[in-house]
């Protein structure tokens, strides 16, 4: 082995300190799996112990799930000589060497950058996995997801959710041609309600409404409001019967269940619902929108607390 010149000697000693200042976590492992060395980073969450994983493959050291991932980015690192990028949830019972058993049970969130090496370990490439922890960040992402795609009144889909789904199945349909119902429905005299009891009774009249639909649809249907009292479901492989019957029993459901002012008072509410299905001429998807829309106003027109069904014409009533 040839000695090291003064200079190599530096440039060894700056990446030993760069390494070892890293607020990640650095894995030098073989590209079998078996760990050569570990630089903890200094932002942990928790404390694991390192040490004990040197010389072990990464199967004795992680949850089998965890494990298969594991080995597919380090056989696409060697395969493509690139660098991997990965995001992965862990749970401490997947990770076998934690030294603190009081960690709370939680999904621990990770990023890695994973890199096939040219240097050789008895002919086995050198793969150096770099981990940072993302737990707060993919939280925040989560909460933030979660109030774009939410109506903040009802916790329903927000409209803007709602309209990627009508996209989403409209794609789907233009594809398969299966059938795909929306409906679409409003509460009948909101603004007489809101004039006679308030607007925190209006609030809780919506809520009601949206918690009635959301107990009688199915679990595959996509509901949300589109704002003020006005809601709409996508109902995916569902035809113009199925849908009458289904929009029925929302009308009947929320036309039944009573609402109780501050003092006591009962208050049933109506709705006015129409119902519309994708159509092989449809250019875009808000054009089964449009068609729901007149049948619902076809509805109120009519009488309110209806529902009907747009055709040919808006001729057809289901009750």
């Amino acid at each position: 082995m040839t000695d090291l010149t003064i200079e190599q000697i530096d440039e060894l000693e700056m990446l030993r300190a760069v390494i070892e200042t890293s607020p990640d976590a650095i894995f030098v492992a073989t590209e079998s799996g078996h760990y050569l060395h570990v630089y903890a980073g200094n932002e942990r969450t928790f404390d694991l112990d390192y040490q004990m994983i040197i010389g072990k493959h990464f199967t004795e050291t992680h949850s089998p799930k965890c494990s298969s991932m594991i080995e597919e980015t380090i056989k696409n690192a060697i395969e493509t000589n690139l660098t991997q990028k990965v995001t992965y949830s862990l749970r401490p019972e997947e990770i076998y060497f934690i030294a603190d058993s009081h960690i709370p049970d939680d999904d621990y969130w990770f990023e890695a950058r994973v890199t096939p090496l040219s240097l050789k370990h008895f002919k086995e490439r050198i793969i150096l996995w770099n981990a940072r922890e993302i737990t707060q960040r993919v939280k925040l992402e989560q909460e933030v997801r979660l109030l774009v795609d939410h109506d903040e009144l009802t916790g329903v889909f927000s409209r803007r959710r709602l309209m990627i789904c009508l996209s989403e199945y409209f794609a789907e349909f233009r594809r398969y041609q299966k059938d795909t119902a929306v409906i679409m429905l409003d509460i009948d005299d909101f603004k007489s309600c809101n004039d006679q009891f308030g607007h925190l009774f209006g609030d809780k009249v919506i809520r009601q409404v949206a918690q009635t639909c959301s107990a009688e649809l199915r679990a595959c249907d996509m509901f949300g409001r589109l704002g003020g009292e006005e809601f709409a479901a996508i109902l995916p492989h569902t035809g113009l019967t199925q849908a009458c019957d289904l929009a029925e029993r929302l009308r009947f459901a929320i036309e039944t269940t009573d609402c109780k002012t501050e003092d006591g008072k009962s208050v049933h509410v109506t709705v006015s619902i129409g119902i519309a299905q994708f159509d092989v001429s449809d250019d875009e998807d808000s054009n089964v929108l449009n068609r729901a829309d007149k049948a619902m106003y076809a509805s109120k027109h009519s009488g309110k607390n209806k529902t009907t069904v747009f055709g040919e014409c808006i001729r057809t009533r289901c009750n």
